[in-house]
């Protein structure tokens, strides 16, 4: 039963401690699952809000691109109806109206002149081409370069007039998920159509940058989360901060103008502004039913697409209608979506690694309280058992001197010391044994006032020499009456010392005082007080019975004396050598000791000299 109720505490310790690993253990598993998918999450929510970046921004690219787009038969009837119904009705739906610079017409006659649309009076005005336009004819007509819809670097769109058979007429934006194509076919004519010149929308640049990507930026990232930047096709920054090395999140193609993102303004449920009625020339009741894409032979052209539409009405009549767009992979600008902690892997890393740093704390929290409970409470019983040794030993130390009185003392009642020899010898003894009651009675009133605090100090300039003599002549009582050996060595010219005498006495005192009772032997004791770097050092050295290394850390413990000294019935009370140590703390010192057992032991009390002590 008592091995039970000594391992019983421990054996609960290590389960709770079991207990306590293992949830946390389950904690960090469930934290890495939950992190998984929040990244995941997170991952899906930045591309979903990527594309509806990038859809926006297209569309309204779109909506201008495929608005204005017409055939020859327009440009040389003059009839422009078409085309303001169409600008007057773009103006009313888009947020950014200032986004369009001019339309302009570039014949495929280069000697032409060029016709810019104007909006207001609702026909094309000829007027000189400026160098900015000259560049984007050269890049039409250059035969080393094949034209783009899309000339991101002079912020132009491009769109070839051709001459098709047109019976309806349209304004396309971007796919609504309600809206399906029924079907959709591919293919390749023996012959493209004839090329009747371009009509070239130029946009405003600071209206891109400085209005509609800052706006989307807000409305699809307005949390600060992410990072957006944009680029060209060259890496070049268009809007945001691009680091080609960061890792990108998402990413998404602007200034893509494929006819398969595109729907008419066909879907009865597109909420046009103010429910307002559509012009004739824009088809409302209307859907896709195939679309069919032809391709130019010419090597230079071999990726420029043409895509026709046919439509349905609600009487069944089949319209078909062409539009030009940009090839699948032609999207000049990118749009690249980075988290703002670097990536999306970065934030979730640095949540768990937070996460994960709470739950070792909470952890080592708790492991740490309830080691530090268990030690507290065997540091408590282990103390509680010094103490009733202490007791026990003080009462044995006690009794041996209290014996020794009571005896004289009887024999002096009694008679039996009738001679004035015997009665002086008997008085010797009760004083000598009254002696050590006293010092073993100021010894643990020391102790006890050094350990509570209230233990006061007068410290003034002393010498260590005179003290350290007059230690040993107080010491002689015990040492006279055995056959012991004492060597002192003082060195010359010691520097003074701030001292309590009496306090620093008794620490020396105990010293030698061990030194004669753990002697092996005849006691032989070298005691020294010596100079070194603005130091004074003072030694016991004895040669007795020495001390076990594993005992050496814990001497200077109240209390605490080692199993060969109990086992030797060597009196004591534990005492001595804390109270040492407390004293020398109290001067800023400090003792060490070094000891071989059986050969004995060299306590050092080492003390600042009065000229170097702050």
């Amino acid at each position: 039963m008592g091995m039970k109720r000594t391992w019983l505490p421990y054996l609960i310790l290590t389960a709770v401690i079991a207990v306590l690993t293992l949830f946390f253990g389950l904690q960090y598993r469930w934290m890495r699952e939950a992190s998984e998918a929040e990244r995941e999450r997170m991952q899906r929510r930045a591309e979903a809000d990527t594309k509806a970046f990038a859809d926006d921004f297209n569309r309204e690219i779109q909506s201008i691109y495929f608005n204005f787009q017409l055939n020859a038969e327009v440009l040389k009837s003059g009839d422009l109806t078409e085309l303001n119904e169409r600008y007057a009705f773009w103006l009313v739906k888009t947020a950014y109206p200032e986004l369009v610079r001019e339309i302009i017409y570039l014949p495929a006659d280069a000697s032409a002149p060029p016709r810019r649309y104007d909006g207001s009076a609702g026909k094309f005005t000829e007027f000189a081409a400026d160098d900015r336009l000259g560049r984007i004819r050269e890049r039409i007509a250059s035969p080393a370069m094949r034209p783009m819809p899309i000339l991101d670097d002079l912020d132009t769109l491009v769109m070839p007039v051709h001459a098709f058979e047109r019976q309806i007429q349209r304004i396309v934006v971007d796919r609504i998920p309600r809206v399906a194509a029924i079907g959709r076919t591919v293919e390749l004519p023996e012959q493209e159509p004839k090329n009747e010149g371009h009509m070239v929308v130029r946009l405003e640049r600071s209206v891109i940058t400085g209005k509609i990507l800052p706006e989307l930026a807000a409305k699809h990232f307005p949390s600060g989360d992410y990072r957006v930047a944009i680029a060209d096709k060259n890496g070049s920054p268009i809007f945001g901060n691009v680091d080609p090395a960061a890792e990108t999140d998402a990413s998404a193609g602007l200034y893509d103008l494929r006819p398969n993102t595109m729907i008419f303004f066909a879907n009865r449920e597109l909420d046009l502004p103010r429910r307002m009625a559509a012009p004739a020339n824009v088809i409302v009741d209307q859907r896709i039913e195939s679309s069919t894409m032809t391709t130019s032979p010419s090597p230079a052209r071999e990726r420029d697409s043409t895509f026709t539409f046919e439509m349905r009405s609600n009487d069944g009549v089949r319209q078909r209608s062409a539009v030009i767009a940009t090839p699948a992979d032609e999207q000049p600008w990118k749009l690249n979506v980075t988290h703002a902690s670097g990536s999306i892997g970065d934030y979730i890393r640095s949540e768990e690694r937070k996460n994960l740093a709470i739950g070792a704390g909470i952890y080592l929290l708790l492991v740490g309280s309830i080691l530090a409970i268990t030690i507290s409470a065997n540091r408590a019983r282990t103390f509680a058992q010094k103490q009733v040794d202490f007791v026990s030993s003080v009462s044995h130390e006690f009794r041996t001197p209290l014996a020794v009185i009571y005896s004289a003392g009887e024999n002096l009642a009694d008679g039996v010391a009738r001679s004035d020899d015997q009665v002086a010898r008997y008085g010797e003894l009760i004083k000598g044994e009254g002696r050590k009651l006293t010092g073993m009675v100021e010894q643990i009133l020391e102790f006890a006032g050094a350990r509570s605090g209230k233990r006061r100090y007068n410290f003034v300039p002393a010498d260590v020499g005179e003290i350290v003599r007059d230690v040993v002549t107080e010491c002689r009582g015990a040492i006279d009456g055995l056959p012991a050996e004492i060597e002192i060595e003082v060195a010359a010219a010691l520097p003074m010392i701030n001292a309590d005498r009496t306090a620093l006495s008794l620490a020396i005192q105990n010293l030698i005082n061990n030194a004669v009772k753990y002697s092996n032997g005849t006691p032989r004791i070298e005691v020294a007080a010596v100079n070194g770097n603005g130091r004074v050092a003072i030694s016991v050295k004895d040669h007795g019975i020495g001390i076990a290394e594993k005992d050496l850390k814990k001497i200077f413990e109240p209390f605490f004396r080692a199993r060969q000294v109990v086992d030797s019935q060597i009196s004591g009370n534990g005492l001595g050598l804390s109270l040492v140590k407390e004293i020398v703390a109290a001067h800023g010192g400090s003792v060490e000791v070094e000891s071989v057992p059986g050969k004995g032991s060299t306590f050092t009390i080492s003390l600042l000299a009065a000229a170097e002590k702050q």
